[in-house]
Order: C-alpha cells, then structure tokens, then sequence
C-alpha cells in the first residue's frame, strides 16, 4: 500500500489554539486585567498544551495581564456554570476567560445570568449550536436603541480559537462584529 501524503497525523495544534486565544483576548479585552481559564481535566494533555501556549503568550506578549489559575469544570456544563460564576466574583478585574475544554453551555449560561456585570471577552475551541447561539446573544440592556449601537457586556469569541476552524468556516455566519479580517489573517500567520 502506497501512502500519498506524507503526513503521519492529523490533529489539532493545540499549541496554536492556546496562543490564538491569548492573542485574540489581548487584542479584544477593553483593558489589561486578569484573564480567566477553565478546563476540563488537568489530565488531558491537549488542554494541557493550550493551556501553556495560552500563558506563554501573555507571558511574551502581554504582560500587562494577569492569567489565573485554571479552573477545571470536569467537562460537565454545571460545574463550569459554577466555576464561571465563582471567577466572576471573585475577580472584578476579569478582562477575558478562555475556555479550552467542554462545558462551553454551562460558561454561556452563566455569562447570561451576569449579563450586566462585566465586560469580557470569550474564547472558545469549538464552534457549536449552543455557542453559536452565544456569539447572537444580546443582553436586555445592550440591546439597540435608536442612534446607538449594541454593546454587550461579554463579547465571544467562539471558534476562531483553532487556526483551522477560523480558515475554513463560512465566516458569512459570525455577526459582523465579531470576527475580522484582520484577525482570521493574524490566525493564518500564527500557522
């Protein structure tokens, strides 16, 4: 048999997955502040991997942002409700939260229950209904007025976290808002 790629894996780059999501909270975040991190399990080494790539590029790059230690969810969408909610609390600083693990609805559920208390910016690996349904959300009070545009107190980034997602996806789907060229070309040179 006659292999035509020379290609001995296909996966993601979980390394390029952490990096994009710090990139893209430091890019987006309104101010430098702490960044929060949820995962599902310290034993799965591809979170772990993108949980490095996400600090060292704080550490490289924006160092006027504080990574938290990461909370892990057990990929279990209540515990993340949970644990988003206990970071919310307890840092009112938080600037961004990346989430690279499962429980992205339990996160989303928990950004709509304090929608009116901050203002972050979210990353997640995967783009699925429930977090295309988050991308959408619009908070009563940010909703638009006439003369003014929305504002929402949190503002997702889901998907273009993994270089391959952001180059692939129809991005016709995104709300104008939140995704540019700008960075989905920054995500290709991150390759």
């Amino acid at each position: 048999m006659t292999l035509l790629s020379t290609a001995q894996h296909i996966a993601r780059d979980t390394r390029k997955e952490g990096r994009t999501a710090g990139w893209m909270i430091a890019r987006t975040a309104r101010r430098p502040g702490r960044v929060g991190i949820i995962v599902g399990s310290y034993r799965y080494l591809s979170q772990e991997a993108a949980e490095i790539s996400f600090r060292s590029y704080f550490r490289e790059h924006a160092p006027t942002f504080s990574v938290l230690e990461p909370l892990v969810n057990l990929e279990e969408a209540r515990i993340a409700n949970e644990a988003t909610l206990h970071m919310i609390e307890a840092n009112p600083d938080l600037a961004g939260l990346y989430i690279c693990g499962g429980g992205q609805e339990g996160v989303i559920e928990a950004l709509r229950a304090e929608a009116g208390a901050r203002d972050l910016v979210v990353v997640c690996n995967e783009l699925t209904p429930v977090t295309r349904a988050g991308l959408a959300f619009s908070p009563p009070s940010s909703r638009r007025r006439s003369g003014s545009s929305p504002s929402a107190p949190w503002r997702p980034w889901c998907a273009p976290s993994c270089p391959i997602a952001a180059s692939r996806r129809d991005r016709s789907s995104f709300p104008r808002n939140s995704i540019s060229r700008r960075i989905s070309e920054q995500t290709n040179a991150l390759r």
